[in-house]
């Protein structure tokens, strides 16, 4: 969380943890918005960055659900979340066509509904555009029949009104509740910052922080379903990873002990580079060989991958 927490200003999503909570829907809260700036959003996350925010504030909410499931008796079934998802910020055109932030979206969905399917009992969608025919077909790209048999949406107050208790709505969405506890909003929403051109992310600045010069990219093209690995010996003199890259599609990326695949030492997150590089820096402490592992996802299209990685041995910063 520490190396993303800059960018956080930037989402706009719920911060009301279990304070509202439905004993008849045997249900929590979840308020969020849209993005309202996704060109400029993906120049300010890496695609990791916003990846590993979002499965950490999924596992967040997935302990909320838990030590609520342990208090109540079993026979109430389990606890799940309401999400009120706004649209009233989006500019539905963005949408329509192949881009990156579309992409990165999808990952985001795809990575909810991969970990933590169960989650969501309904998802009502508030302030959608006027063609909703639209809505669903873009609904369809990013959510499994499950879920998208859980979306409602509402075109007023009064039609949410129908389905949830005033006492349990946001003020803003025609309820009652009023969030009066920081960092959210009166909807229990974080307050999203404006995104300007001083805050896009700075390539390769891990490589200047230890002094290092970015090696010389590497270039390999992935067949579809194929696995690209590269071994590597950990020693005390070089026990420090960095390294950068970019793929012209959509790989899954993961680092391993050689001895044992289970044994992650970086997440397996499937990833696309649009606007940003993927780079990061991982520090080892034993006299092993690890795995830096990339497979591209697709069946049909071969992956371009250019990469720079590097070891290094007692780092100061």
């Amino acid at each position: 969380m520490e190396k993303i927490a800059p960018f956080l200003p930037f989402i706009a999503s719920s911060r009301l943890q279990d304070r509202q909570f439905s004993e008849e829907l045997n249900a929590f809260l979840f308020v969020e918005r849209a993005w309202s700036q996704p060109k400029e959003f993906i120049k300010v996350f890496k695609t990791s960055d916003y990846l590993l925010h979002c499965f950490g504030y999924s596992e967040v909410l997935l302990q909320l659900i838990l030590n609520r499931e342990k208090k109540q008796d079993p026979s109430k079934g389990p606890v799940q979340f309401i999400v009120l998802f706004d649209l009233q910020t989006v500019n539905i055109m963005d949408y329509v066509t192949p881009s990156g932030y579309l992409k990165l979206w999808q990952l985001r969905s795809a990575l909810w509904q991969d970990w933590f399917p169960e989650m969501c009992s309904a998802i009502y969608l508030l302030h959608p555009p006027r063609i909703i025919s639209l809505v669903w077909s873009i609904a369809k790209l990013f959510l499994s029949e499950e879920n998208l048999k859980r979306i409602v949406i509402c075109h007023s107050e009064k039609e949410l009104s129908k389905h949830l208790p005033k006492w349990f709505v946001p003020k803003e969405y025609g309820g009652d509740f009023v969030n009066q506890i920081p960092p959210g909003d009166e909807s229990g929403v974080s307050i999203r910052r404006k995104i300007t051109s001083a805050d896009y992310y700075k390539p390769h600045l891990h490589y200047k922080k230890y002094g290092i010069e970015r090696p010389k990219p590497s270039k390999k093209d992935i067949g579809p379903g194929e696995k690209f690995i590269i071994p590597l010996h950990v020693g005390n003199d070089k026990n420090l990873l960095l390294w950068d890259l970019t793929v012209s599609g959509e790989v899954e990326f993961c680092i391993y002990k050689e001895k044992n695949e289970s044994e992650l030492l970086y997440p397996k997150l499937r990833l696309v580079t649009n606007k940003l590089n993927e780079e990061g820096e991982l520090l080892l402490t034993e006299d092993d060989s690890i795995c830096l592992e990339f497979q591209n996802k697709s069946s049909y299209f071969t992956v371009k991958l250019e990469y720079s990685l590097t070891m290094s041995g007692n780092p100061k910063c």
